[in-house]
């Protein structure tokens, strides 16, 4: 049997040693896995509390933009918030010319049922509405090109051409219950309101209102006094057309475009007639155009005068800066 030198040695101090050890990792490996338990509860317990206080904060900042929703950032706002919010700002902004465009639609809507209720039909208010749409936007055409070869650049735009035609409509309807110069007033005054608003509106040149206003009487003035001073002129020189110049000759006389057109519309107005003809169209175009090209002349030159001098005094603004 070995025997240990105690005094080199002590044997059971070594396994007092040993049994001291494995009990001391046993107490730690035990005390790790409470650190985890404590651990993985205290995480638990700060993702609830966070989650809480989450959904108190964000029950709380809801509340508080339901009541002031003006203080509501941008980046908090849904998709629809931004396209609702940026909806009322554009109505905000553009309120008057919107009241303006829908008042104006009224208006002719207005005249239109005025005539159809007049005549019985709608079918000749229909032909000289049309003629009178085709006409406006011809005629708008004209004035453009003429202030385009003077200030060198184009300055109509979409929106006044829907004027134009709903003012030309407008124009060619009242011919049945007015005068010519008072269908042409209100044709010029339709135009330059309904499209000046409709710029407003949709992004084109912003206008005040005075502005709007001033344009509309100014345009209604040149309208009526060129339908007054220039009818005469423009009879003549469509006489004397007709006459040295073949091509030219149904500008005048009792088979002249304005007569076959009115011819029709009689017709269509006492009922003897229930359709027209393209033609009846293109006879009224012509003759309008024919009627109104010192006009639309005329009012392109002024148009043309007025956009140059105002593009010059924005030049000199800017050079002056």
């Amino acid at each position: 049997m070995l025997s240990i030198d105690e005094s080199i040695c002590d044997v059971d101090d070594v396994i007092s040693s040993i049994k001291s050890s494995t009990q001391t990792q046993e107490d730690k490996i035990k005390s790790l896995e409470s650190l985890k338990e404590n651990i993985s509860e205290y995480i638990s317990d700060v993702v609830t509390i966070d989650q809480n206080a989450a959904d108190a904060i964000n029950k709380s900042r809801n509340d508080f933009y339901e009541k002031y929703e003006y203080l509501k950032p941008d980046i908090e706002k849904s998709w629809l918030e931004e396209k609702v919010d940026n909806a009322c700002e554009w109505c905000k902004e553009n309120w008057q010319s919107i009241v303006s465009v829908f008042v104006t639609i009224v208006i002719v809507v207005g005249i239109v049922i005025l005539s159809i209720s007049t005549f019985g039909t709608a079918i000749p208010v229909i032909a000289v509405g049309v003629v009178g749409a085709i006409g406006g936007i011809s005629g708008q055409l004209i004035s453009d090109t003429i202030s385009c070869a003077i200030t060198g650049d184009w300055d109509g735009n979409w929106q006044s051409y829907i004027g134009s035609a709903i003012g030309g409509f407008a124009g060619g309807v009242l011919l049945l219950l007015t005068n010519p110069i008072a269908a042409c007033s209100a044709e010029a005054a339709i135009s330059t309101f309904f499209g000046e608003n409709l710029e407003n509106i949709t992004g084109g040149q912003k206008r005040s209102t005075f502005e709007i206003v001033f344009d509309t009487g100014l345009s209604t003035g040149t309208a009526a006094f060129f339908s007054v001073a220039l009818s005469k002129i423009t009879g003549k020189l469509s006489k004397t057309l007709s006459k040295k110049i073949p091509v030219f000759k149904r500008l005048s006389g009792i088979n002249s475009y304005d007569a076959s057109f009115k011819m029709v519309i009689t017709k269509l107005k006492q009922g003897s007639i229930k359709i027209f003809h393209y033609k009846t169209i293109r006879n009224g175009v012509i003759s309008g155009l024919s009627e109104g090209a010192l006009e639309n002349i005329a009012s392109g030159f002024l148009m043309g005068l007025r956009n140059g001098m105002t593009n010059g005094e924005s030049c000199h603004k800017i050079n002056k800066k």
